[in-house]
């Protein structure tokens, strides 16, 4: 296999960086089921050719922090949802 990337995906290797709910991580159950550390950071890596949906990631991505579980309590007393539509911008 050569080492390009759209050759990688194809073959099940690599992370195509998706917008958040677009894959097939069951984001909602992970809520549900986790509990994370105080203080946790929540870390979108989204890939450049879809910039164009960084609002709707975003939108899920602030909905998912609000159900997060901190060991200490919801999310939105705990944790700093970091995230925002200016650092995605195409260079």
């Amino acid at each position: 296999m050569a080492d390009v990337p759209s050759e990688k995906i194809a073959f099940g290797h690599g992370d195509i960086h998706l917008p958040v709910g677009w894959g097939a991580i069951p984001w909602e159950a992970v809520m549900e089921r986790c509990v994370f550390p105080d203080g946790v950071l929540f870390n979108i890596e989204l890939n450049p050719r879809l910039w164009y949906a960084v609002d709707e990631c975003l939108e899920r991505t602030r909905a998912l922090v609000e159900r997060a579980l901190t060991s200490a309590s919801r999310c939105s007393n705990q944790t700093q949802a970091v995230v925002s539509r200016a650092n995605f911008s195409p260079s």
